[in-house]
This record gives C-alpha cells, sequence and structure tokens, in this order.
C-alpha cells in the first residue's frame, strides 16, 4: 500500500471515531505523520493527517530529502533558522543522531519556558528505509519496582 493510501485510510478511520465520539471540534487535533516509500521514487513521502480539521493527508515534504516536525516545533525551528544541512547526503545514523539531538534539546529548553511542557521523557526511534522498511533503533522500556 502507498504511504499515501495508508494516510487516507488511517484519517477515515480515526475521523470516524472522533465524530462517533462526539468530540468537539474544540478538544483540539489529533496529528499523525505518516511516512514510507512508493516503490522506484528517488526518496520517501510524509504525509500530515489532523483530526478532526483535516484528515485528508497532505505531504509534506513533496518529494524532496529533509526534515518533517511535528507537535511543539517552535524551539526546533529556531534550531534550523540559518543552518542548511545537506539531507540528501547524510548518512542514516547522522540522520537518527540529529532528531534525537533536536528532541532532546527542546525537552531541555523546555523546562524553562512559560509553555505546556508536551516534550520529555524516553525517545522512541525508528527508521523506514527501502532496503529494511520499517526498524526500531531504539524504544524505551517500560520497568517495573526499582
Amino acid at each position: 500500500m502507498k504511504p499515501v493510501d495508508f494516510a487516507a485510510e488511517l484519517g477515515k478511520f480515526f475521523d470516524a471515531r472522533f465524530k462517533a465520539a462526539n468530540m468537539p471540534a474544540s478538544a483540539g487535533d489529533m496529528v499523525f505523520l505518516v511516512g514510507g516509500y512508493d516503490e522506484k521514487e528517488a526518496c520517501g513521502h510524509v504525509y500530515e493527517v489532523k483530526i478532526p480539521s483535516a484528515p485528508v493527508p497532505v505531504e509534506l515534504n513533496s518529494g524532496t530529502f529533509g526534515l518533517s516536525m511535528g507537535g511543539q516545533t517552535d524551539i526546533a525551528a529556531r534550531l534550523f533558522q540559518g543552518v542548511s544541512i545537506p539531507f540528501q547526503f547524510l548518512p542514516l545514523q547522522d540522520c537518527v543522531d540529529l532528531s534525537i539531538l533536536v528532541i532532546k534539546t527542546t525537552a531541555g529548553l523546555m523546562k524553562y519556558a512559560t509553555a505546556i511542557r508536551g516534550v520529555g521523557g524516553a525517545i522512541d526511534v525508528a527508521t523506514i528505509t527501502r532496503a529494511e522498511g520499517f526498524r526500531d533503533v531504539q524504544l524505551k522500556r517500560i520497568l517495573g519496582e526499582r
């Protein structure tokens, strides 16, 4: 299944559940980023689905190499202002490291902000490649009594 088709099905599924639960639109959006590859294309695609405001997928990266962010992105966006990162040349490991750096930096700076602290805790990381498909790189562990 193509990523855009999966994103469309995801949007339909959650939009129907949102409406069935009689959730008010003022409750805010649930936001999903769906990424993947189409056969024979040079780079992947990332689609955003927002429930209830935009259940139809919107492509974020438009078939180019780059970074797609969601959630509280104001600090991360400031990190990238004036910085030119050659994403098309970065090894996968550098991309993983950069993702973790941006999340940790955002979480660290949120301690000093007056905004809601919506970033923090353990970080899950996964990659999607043509060769391996979806692969988890780093997963948080659930621990019992310490």
